[in-house]
């Protein structure tokens, strides 16, 4: 079994936590509780890869996200092997501010790789990012491998397809806990 820790960055209300309720408890998830500082969540997974299959615990963290995040970030980013960051569709501001959240994570830590999130597609009425708009950011990302658009309320799919391609892109790179080791992107 192989160890990866995962964070899910982002402004408050964009529903980081309702995209780790949905897939940790495999049910739509509505209303969450606002996170605080940041919370950890662990759900194992099996990730079949080219005919093998390898199984992974995940560690998700959930930050939260104000200023005190911004601020303790270091603490909890040193050695993640993914970075999930996670806007609403319904807000441009939470889209514009993915470039800070990333240069938290970038000032504690080289090695790993980006899923960039617009969650909230349910409320399609009120967007304000364009599909094109989180497509295009995704190409400006480096480190960006797979972007996609949820709904932790009315699409359990998206959550479930999200994390599959997580837990793909972590075998296929070989970015998980290496034993006894610290926790580093292999090359």
């Amino acid at each position: 079994m192989q160890n990866a820790k995962i964070i899910l960055m982002g402004d408050k209300e964009v529903g980081k936590t309702s995209i780790i309720n949905t897939f940790v408890t495999c049910k739509s998830s509505l209303q969450a509780k606002p996170t605080n500082m940041v919370e950890d969540h662990i759900k194992m997974v099996d990730v079949n890869e080219n005919g093998v299959t390898t199984r992974l615990k995940l560690h998700i963290w959930d930050a939260a996200g104000d200023n005190n995040v911004h601020n303790l970030a270091h603490l909890f980013v040193k050695d993640v092997q993914v970075g999930i960051f996670v806007y609403g569709i319904n807000s441009l501001q939470s889209f514009k501010n993915l470039d800070a959240w990333q240069e938290h994570l970038e000032k504690e830590n080289q090695d790993y790789i980006v899923f960039l999130v617009g969650n909230k597609m349910d409320l399609e009425e009120q967007r304000a990012v364009s599909y094109a708009q989180g497509a295009s950011k995704k190409r400006i990302t480096d480190k960006c491998v797979y972007f996609t658009e949820t709904s932790a309320y009315s699409n359990v799919e998206s959550i479930t397809n999200l994390f599959d391609e997580i837990g793909k892109a972590i075998v296929r790179k070989g970015c998980y806990q290496k034993n006894r080791g610290s926790i580093r992107l292999s090359k």
